[in-house]
């Protein structure tokens, strides 16, 4: 009995070998050889056990994937056979590997300077991955976390270097690739940490990324995820991985680059999930429609210069409601009077208006070149002074500017030379009539124009 109970397990072991996660010492030497033999060193000290990021099992095989390169590899037992023969790698680090349809796939990762979005398969028979078409909302670039569940992978969390010589980016959008129609679809939520970078590992049962402070654990058969600060979880500001085995992750950690007190940590997600079940949060995919944006940062920018918009609009606007007060606003500031003040009875020092008047009738002399002496004889010598005196005088005003003084003068009507002259010659004589009754005034935002202030 004995004998047919091993022999059935001898069989079975062949027909559907068990799962590995975890390379034999004999294993990962052969491993280690063919990768040194091209990469030297690299072979030597990468860390290859890593669970589903490289293992994957495809059809009744068990494969080996290294993160990073083409090399695909058949567990069985204690043993290892090179399935590729391909001579080009480190175009994909960090692409997630899953299988489908019986074939070994690999979707985005980052290499020779650039984040790619390919979805390759590999081809047993050319022994060669090879590239599949994918249409819809393709990702510009994935290199994140990604799941699958039943026929569908869903990508987040995407991140695109600069290089150093641009601006690093981060998609704040959810992608999902039907693998049966190879369509994807484009989506956001507003209560997921989308703008979270970091490094993506995989277990058995769930997917997690970690950045610097914090870490999002994925459960893709529940599509739900936990966001959980890396204290809770034991991890310090230094955390190297070691090797990741069923859903049991251990990490190196130490607080600061040197190997003293260094602490291993070994984080059990099932044990996590089912101690923080309550604070998890399921996904909830609002579709993006064709033409709509595809990162928040969009929106913001927009809302952004629409309100940058509205504030300059306002000021403009105040800033233009404050000139035109200023035309007619019953109110003197020392700085705006001339440098030749007398005192009144009322207020402030200003420029006596015999002496600004001298000064206006330098200034008119040098631009009037024609004006005959009968002309000007005949209007100094009408009787204007009073009435002119009267009307100043009863006005309800005691600011004006020069268009609304030519208004009282009855002069508005006349070109802009005459009325510079006739003005000039009504206020002399009210001057000379009544000394101290009319202050000239200079404009602060134009400094051509003159504003008159009516001593009462």
């Amino acid at each position: 009995m004995k004998k047919i109970i091993l022999l059935v397990l001898f069989n079975v072991s062949f027909i559907c070998p068990v799962f590995t996660q975890h390379l034999t010492p004999l294993q990962e030497d052969v491993v280690r050889t063919t990768m040194s033999a091209q990469f030297a060193d690299v072979g030597k000290t990468r860390v290859l056990n890593l669970g589903k990021d490289v293992f994957c099992v495809v059809g009744n095989d068990t494969l080996f994937n290294p993160d990073g390169y083409n090399y695909v590899f058949k567990l069985h037992h204690d043993s290892v056979i090179r399935l590729d023969r391909s001579l080009y790698h480190g175009s994909n680090h960090r692409r997630f590997l899953f299988a489908h349809n019986g074939e070994l796939c690999a979707l985005g990762g980052y290499g020779f300077f650039t984040t790619n979005n390919n979805l390759q398969v590999f081809n047993p028979n050319v022994k060669e991955w090879l590239f599949k078409t994918t249409a819809g909302s393709v990702p510009d670039y994935i290199c994140g976390l990604c799941f699958k569940k039943g026929d569908e992978v869903y990508s987040l969390n995407n991140f695109k270097s600069g290089n150093g010589s641009a601006q690093n980016k981060v998609d704040s959008c959810i992608y999902k690739l039907n693998l049966k129609t190879m369509i994807w679809e484009q989506f956001y939520q507003i209560n997921y940490p989308s703008k979270f970078f970091g490094i993506a590992f995989y277990t058995d049962y769930y997917n997690l990324i970690l950045s610097d402070l914090q870490t999002i654990i994925v459960k893709p058969s529940e599509l739900k995820f936990l966001l959980l600060d890396n204290e809770v979880l034991g991890f310090v500001s230094v955390t190297t991985i070691d090797s990741i085995c069923d859903d049991f992750v251990y990490f190196s950690s130490t607080s600061s680059s040197s190997e003293i007190n260094k602490q291993h940590v070994k984080l059990d997600l099932n044990a996590t999930w089912k101690k923080y079940a309550d604070k998890s949060k399921p996904f909830d995919l609002k579709t993006i429609k064709k033409g709509e944006t595809k990162s928040f940062d969009s929106w913001f920018i927009i809302s952004f210069l629409l309100l940058l918009i509205i504030i300059v609009g306002y000021f403009v606007k105040r800033r233009f409601q404050a000139k035109s007060k200023y035309a007619v606003r019953d109110t003197i500031h020392p700085d705006m009077i001339e440098e030749n003040p007398i005192q009144t009875q009322t207020v402030l020092q200003s420029e006596t208006l015999t002496e600004s008047l001298h000064t206006t009738q330098t200034e008119i002399e040098d631009e009037i070149t024609e004006d005959s002496e009968e002309e000007n004889h005949a209007e100094i010598e009408e009787d204007l002074s009073d009435s002119l005196y009267n009307t100043l005088l009863n006005s309800e005003k005691t600011f004006f500017n020069g268009d609304e003084l030519d208004e009282i003068f009855g002069i508005a009507h006349l070109e802009p030379d005459s009325k510079k002259s006739k003005r000039h010659r009504y206020l002399a004589n009210l001057d000379k009539n009544h000394p101290g009754f009319v202050v000239r005034i200079r404009e602060q935002i134009d400094k051509r124009r003159f504003n008159y202030k009516i001593v009462k």
